[in-house]
């Protein structure tokens, strides 16, 4: 099926083309809720860490970074499994899963994530990872929606940048009644 790289830039552009023909627009009613989506996207920079600096992660191996765009704000990414591919011909593509908090004005995102990355010991190393938000807090809480990034990583500084798309749904909030206004 070619090389890693290639599989890995399939896979990108696969998921780019469910996500842009799945991806709800402006308003949506799910199990009886009004909600407010839009699409986002933008770019990263994040720093790959380990050890002690993970104290979250069950292999000790985390990012913490900053988002640029249609979402502002921090993040930091906890791994919590690294499998090599079945891949005789290049044993250095491994899937990954983690879990994500991400800080924005008006509250957090948090996500589960599954990904892959083809590990280049002189080089950039590409990934790609997919974000699921599977709650949220403040203006966030009740969201709903995915982000594809792609990525490169530099394994020997730990520094790695790359973009972002997808989509968030959040439930609308009742206005409230100013009784002032009345």
């Amino acid at each position: 099926m070619g090389s890693p790289m290639q599989r890995i830039r399939l896979l990108a552009v696969a998921a780019i083309a469910v996500m842009a023909l799945a991806s709800p627009t402006q308003s949506s009613t799910k199990h009886g809720k009004h909600e407010s989506c839009r699409k986002v996207r933008g770019t990263f920079t994040n720093q790959f860490l380990s050890g002690a600096d993970c104290p979250a992660s069950r292999i000790m191996l985390c990012t913490q970074g900053q988002l640029q765009g249609d979402l502002e704000g921090d993040y930091s990414f906890n791994f919590t499994s690294m499998t090599p591919v079945d891949d005789d011909e290049n044993p250095t593509v491994f899937d990954f899963t983690g879990k994500s908090t991400v800080n924005l004005d008006g509250g957090q995102l948090f996500s589960r994530d599954r990904g892959t990355i083809e590990e280049n010991a002189t080089g950039p190393s590409p990934f790609i990872n997919h974000i699921h938000f599977v709650r949220g807090n403040g203006d966030f809480k009740g969201v709903e929606g995915d982000l594809t990034v792609l990525g490169e990583a530099d394994l020997i500084t730990g520094e790695g940048h790359g973009t972002y798309s997808g989509f968030l749904c959040v439930p609308e909030r009742p206005r409230r009644h100013d009784k002032d206004c009345d």
